[in-house]
């Protein structure tokens, strides 16, 4: 099979954005600032915002996450999950490790309500920390990414900025809970 172009591999997509790291350049773009909704890709801010926390002595890594009995409710079993129980109290450790390997809503959540007070209180940090990047076209109303008609959006260009923040600020934690290169 002969090798594919990119031109021919984007024909079907709506949106596309490839980025060399290294030097910022673009190297393949389409509709790059075409909003879409994120879905579990939402879990990225959500844990750039906890590795941001960590370092300002905000969130306490010893500290353990437990999840409101309502929210327990709402979350048990409810997509990608840790199967966190009630009443159990979680390290921070495993609850990051399970957002970014397993999706985890639940731990999303458990997370958001424990750190940022309410829902409402991490959706608005994670706007804030939106912004401070650069990101103009992106907005969070839920720190998973679980379907809201539309209030949570974003851009392949602003998850590029949110991907570079995340691996330059924080590569310790970037290769901790998303991998190394080979």
């Amino acid at each position: 099979m002969a090798p594919q172009l990119a031109s021919d591999i984007l024909q079907d997509a709506p949106v596309a954005l490839l980025v060399d790291m290294t030097t910022g350049q673009t190297l393949v773009s389409r509709n790059d600032r075409h909003r879409f909704l994120p879905a579990s890709v939402t879990k990225v801010m959500t844990l750039y915002l906890a590795f941001e926390l960590i370092e300002r002595g905000k969130l306490d890594p010893s500290k353990p996450i437990s999840m409101r009995d309502k929210t327990h409710a709402e979350w048990e079993g409810k997509g990608s999950t840790m199967f966190i129980r009630q009443g159990q109290e979680v390290p921070l450790d495993s609850i990051l490790a399970g957002i970014a390997n397993i999706s985890a809503n639940d731990a999303s959540m458990a997370l958001a309500e424990s750190s940022g007070g309410s829902v409402q209180g991490w959706t608005a940090m994670m706007n804030d920390e939106a912004r401070k990047l650069g990101m103009q076209d992106s907005h969070f109303a839920t720190p998973n990414g679980w379907p809201d008609d539309g209030k949570t959006f974003t851009t392949a260009r602003d998850l590029e900025i949110l991907a570079h923040a995340l691996i330059t600020r924080h590569p310790r934690k970037y290769a901790e809970y998303f991998g190394r290169d080979g």
